[in-house]
């Protein structure tokens, strides 16, 4: 008896280079369609992240402010800086010419708020208020026709007590110096930040960008304070 020992092979179907190079072609297709959404998607949560994070760091700002304000015992409101509208003329307030006529009253608005704490009174019978100890200066560092600048904050304790408030702050040539808390702010205020409310209360209002890599606008922002 013979034994075949002849092995059969079958051949095994594979795909070929046309095939191949079809099935490239389309996943090509397809990865060119969802590249452009899911840079898009990255861009988009990205840019959420920063928001939030900027949003932070100036809700860290704006509470500092806010409980600076709430610990002052009285406030004053400036139009400028530099000086005030004083009829129809502007004018540096801190002259003597000017004392407290630059003052603003209620339903006013400015960009340059001072913060006042006062000391212990040492005659607390008498109409003489208590000495001023300290105050905090905060303010839209722009011109008077401007309503776009960083927001900077000053803080003073050396004080003369015989000098009238306008003549404590710093001068005209200090602006722009001190140190920057909101990197750019627009005031909403017919272009001021802040307004006086009531005379006992003061309302923030303004547009805030801040720089974190790229230019960042986040909410309108509004808060109002009443010193203690």
């Amino acid at each position: 008896m013979k034994v075949n020992h002849t092995r059969k092979f079958k051949r095994k179907s594979g795909l070929s280079l046309v095939e191949i190079m079809f099935a490239i072609s389309i996943l090509g297709v397809v990865v060119a369609g969802v590249m452009p959404m899911y840079v898009q998607s990255s861009k988009i949560l990205m840019s959420a992240d920063t928001k939030l994070d900027v949003n932070d760091e100036i809700r860290k700002t704006t509470d500092q402010m806010v409980a600076e304000a709430r610990e002052a015992d009285a406030f004053l409101l400036y139009d400028n800086y530099k000086g005030a509208w004083i009829d129809g003329d502007f004018v540096n307030f801190r002259s003597d010419a000017f004392h407290g006529l630059g003052r603003l009253r209620d339903g006013e608005s400015g960009k340059f708020l001072v913060l006042l704490f006062y000391g212990v009174d040492p005659y607390p019978d008498d109409s003489t208020p208590a000495p001023i100890e300290k105050i905090i200066g905060i303010y839209l560092d722009a011109d008077e026709t401007q309503d776009t600048g960083p927001v900077r904050m000053f803080l003073d304790e050396d004080l003369d007590s015989e000098l009238a408030i306008e003549e404590n702050l710093p001068s005209v040539s200090k602006m722009g110096t001190h140190d920057i808390i909101i990197d750019e702010m627009t005031g909403l205020l017919d272009e001021d930040i802040f307004y006086n409310f009531g005379g006992s209360s003061i309302m923030l209002s303004g547009k805030i960008k801040e720089s974190n890599g790229s230019q960042i606008e986040t909410n309108l922002y509004n808060f109002t304070v009443t010193p203690r």
